[in-house]
């Protein structure tokens, strides 16, 4: 959210259509994963797995743009796929 909040201010905000909502998919994918993982949800691996897929749609779309917030986010989705996949496959 960081970054959409950075975004926002970018003067080429309409470039950013579909990062933004890919940043609002991601951060909300990322908390219902959290909450079913810690319910021991019955689709839990299937919605981590979903997560990860997100998290690296994200990512790619925010390396594009050249602002460091854009590149930390991007950072910071590659991290949270690797994660997400990591707890699917533990389930």
């Amino acid at each position: 959210m960081e970054c959409f909040d950075a975004c926002l201010d970018e003067p080429d905000v309409s470039s950013r259509k579909k990062m933004l909502g890919l940043l609002v998919e991601c951060a909300m994918t990322a908390q219902n994963s959290i909450t079913l993982m810690a319910m021991n949800g019955q689709l839990t691996k299937e919605h981590c797995e979903l997560c990860a897929k997100i998290c690296d749609m994200c990512a790619d779309e925010c390396a594009k743009f050249e602002e460091q917030h854009c590149q930390n986010c991007a950072d910071v989705c590659h991290v949270c796929a690797n994660e997400c996949r990591q707890m699917a496959n533990e389930m």
